[in-house]
């Protein structure tokens, strides 16, 4: 056997194994960590759908504004950002990751054909059991997906 065939006997099995033709490797699911204050953090960015600065936080999760809360939640999202569940915008601004939605957001856009401006994307998301937060039409805008329009009928 020679190391062409070699190669593609092993490409063939590890595609077996996939389930799929050409599949792309899968990172490993992003855990959050079990301490309750992470997932009222999460649920504080879910909540209010932008970008939150820990101070924005602090008021949102009802602490006290002194700067022993501040630097508390700075650190908590700082760690969230090291562990890949949040990113960094801007100095200080934070956000969570939005890649997994705008997949979802280019297949429903996909499958209407480009048909589907944001209200349906954010319809059919609904459908599939995706978040209902209006962060639709500034995710179409970033990925270039404009959809068609049908000129204006004409009778006559």
């Amino acid at each position: 056997m020679g190391l062409v065939q070699g190669c593609h006997l092993t490409r063939t099995t590890l595609h077996s194994l996939v389930g799929k033709e050409g599949a792309e490797p899968v990172a490993p699911p992003v855990v959050l960590p079990d301490h309750p204050a992470y997932q009222q953090i999460m649920d504080a960015f879910g909540d209010l759908a932008r970008l939150l600065r820990a101070r924005d936080l602090c008021q949102a999760l009802d602490l006290p504004i002194v700067s022993k809360n501040v630097e508390n939640i700075r650190s908590t999202l700082k760690r969230l950002v090291s562990r890949g569940i949040l990113v960094v915008t801007g100095p200080g601004l934070f956000s969570q990751h939005r890649e997994g939605l705008k997949v979802l957001i280019t297949q429903a856009f996909e499958d209407s054909q480009g048909t589907y401006g944001y209200r349906r994307v954010h319809a059919q998301l609904e459908r599939w059991g995706g978040p209902g937060r209006s962060w639709y039409s500034h995710l179409m805008r970033v990925l270039g997906l404009v959809p068609c329009r049908p000129g204006p009928r004409r009778r006559g």
